[in-house]
Parts: C-alpha cells; structure tokens; sequence
C-alpha cells in the first residue's frame, strides 16, 4: 500500500473517533462557508469539473488544505460505510 493513503487512512481513522469528520459536499461546503474546516479528502474520480473548480476556489478562501485521493469508492471504504 501507497504511505499517503495510509496516511489519510490513519486520518481519517483518528478523526472520525473525535466526531472530526463532516461527509458530503454539501454538509462540507456549509463548513468551507463557515471557514471551520481545516482541510477536504476530495475522490478523483469527480467528473464535474465545474463543481471541482468552484469548490477549490471556495476552499482556498479558508485557506483548507485539499487533498484529491482515492475514488469515491474508497473513500466510503475508508470511512467504513460499505
């Protein structure tokens, strides 16, 4: 296995036993408007392209880290959803 996605695995394992993850786009867009996230797992596998760019742009507003890894899949996996 690759070091960063175990990396974001160790992450997202870490975060989710604070109550630190917010999923879904819009429930993370709401904290990207609210400037109270410090950083997004984004899938690449996104095909809309005008929602990746208008959603980096309003990350960088709040200075949030964007971290584009794994498919959609994965991410579920990863956040033990499937």
């Amino acid at each position: 296995m690759n070091k960063t996605v175990d990396a974001v695995k160790k992450l997202i394992n870490s975060q989710k036993l604070t109550n630190g993850i917010v999923e879904g786009h819009v429930e993370v867009m709401k904290c990207v408007e609210d400037k109270t996230i410090l950083a997004v797992i984004m899938a690449t596998d996104i095909t809309d392209e005008k929602f990746k760019k208008n959603f980096m742009a309003k990350a960088a507003t709040c200075n949030a880290n964007v971290i584009e890894i794994g498919t959609k899949d994965e991410l579920t996996l990863w956040l033990g959803k499937k």
